[in-house]
């Protein structure tokens, strides 16, 4: 069974960001229809003053969704190129079973 990870970026003054739904084994960015391809796929996380180093691959987010936690997120858009958020300091975690699927990502 797949997990979804959710990562909640902390507050931006007084709005709090939107969350990402990421595939635990894919890496992949749910809720396309409201993303748009921008993320598609997190390819890790990096401090926010070394944006270009990622410090934590999405394979080891998978093994420790936790210690995404005061990192920013690394994401390939939908037609390849990478860009770091570093706006959006990642504040909570939370891990979810994946109990349906919609077209082919996370529900």
């Amino acid at each position: 069974m797949s997990k979804t990870i959710t990562l909640q970026p902390d507050y931006l003054g007084d709005v709090l960001p939107y969350p990402f739904f990421i595939d635990a084994g894919s890496g992949l960015v749910g809720r396309q229809d409201f993303w748009g391809g921008s993320p598609y796929r997190l390819v890790g996380m990096a401090w926010q003053d070394a944006p270009f180093e990622v410090v934590l691959t999405m394979g080891e987010l998978a093994e420790d969704p936790h210690a995404a936690v005061g990192l920013v997120p690394v994401f390939e858009d939908a037609v390849g190129g990478y860009s770091t958020w570093t706006q959006m300091v990642i504040d909570s975690v939370t891990v979810k079973d994946d109990v349906a699927r919609v077209g082919g990502e996370a529900a």
